[in-house]
């Protein structure tokens, strides 16, 4: 299991902000926004090329994200190695509202040795959904990866697309486990924006980056 982290400083405005992303067996499993950094383990060529990526997505560069493989049956159960700045035990099988918005903030060290005692912690699994998604979930989410950089859906559109409801779109982009990757940050509402759930403003900002005007919500 390899992860490593974006400075997103500078897309952000000048806020401390970090894009962190852990890659398992060749796929992608966990992506969000935070203001610290997951440990920074590049070991293997489609990290590094992922990262290389992500690096000039934010600086304003077209990528297609489209073409890197994500596992959503993956499931993550973190041990005590893992601890919140408050002290308390993560585990972020239970859901995505542990370290995914940017008032959140990890502590983890830098240090080479508790990265591998760290890593060693987590105990993986297969199930047949992940933090919440049944099969018609991650059939939404594969629909949503046809969206290119620079376009946006509608919920309600996307919900034809899969023949299914604006509702039920909404419930499962508040779930996925791989944002920007998967870019439910391009699903807005008939009127608005819509939600995000790494917030609004990161919401705005990769709008923006992708040349969307907010105007037109």
């Amino acid at each position: 299991m390899y992860s490593f982290f974006v400075d997103c400083t500078s897309f952000f405005e000048g806020r401390k902000l970090f894009f962190n992303v852990y890659v398992y067996n060749g796929s992608l499993i966990r992506t969000w926004f935070g203001r610290e950094p997951c440990p920074d383990d590049c070991g293997s060529n489609l990290a590094r090329k992922l990262k290389g990526d992500l690096e000039v997505y934010f600086q304003g560069e077209k990528v297609d994200f489209s073409r890197y493989k994500v596992d959503f049956e993956t499931r993550l159960n973190f041990g005590s190695g893992l601890v919140t700045e408050a002290g308390k035990a993560l585990d972020l099988s239970s859901g995505l509202d542990l370290g995914l918005t940017p008032s959140s903030s990890l502590n983890f060290s830098r240090n080479p040795t508790h990265i591998h005692t760290y890593h060693s912690s987590i105990n993986f699994r297969k199930t047949a959904s992940h933090v919440g998604l049944n099969l018609r979930s991650i059939e939404i989410l594969n629909e949503l990866r046809k969206t290119s950089y620079g376009k946006v859906v509608t919920y309600g559109g996307l919900a034809k697309k899969v023949k299914s409801s604006a509702r039920a779109v909404g419930q499962v982009m508040k779930r996925n486990p791989v944002p920007v990757i998967v870019p439910c940050h391009r699903v807005v509402a008939s009127r608005g924006i819509g939600g995000f759930n790494q917030g609004l403003a990161i919401k705005k900002r990769l709008l923006e980056l992708e040349g969307i005007s907010l105007l037109d919500f």
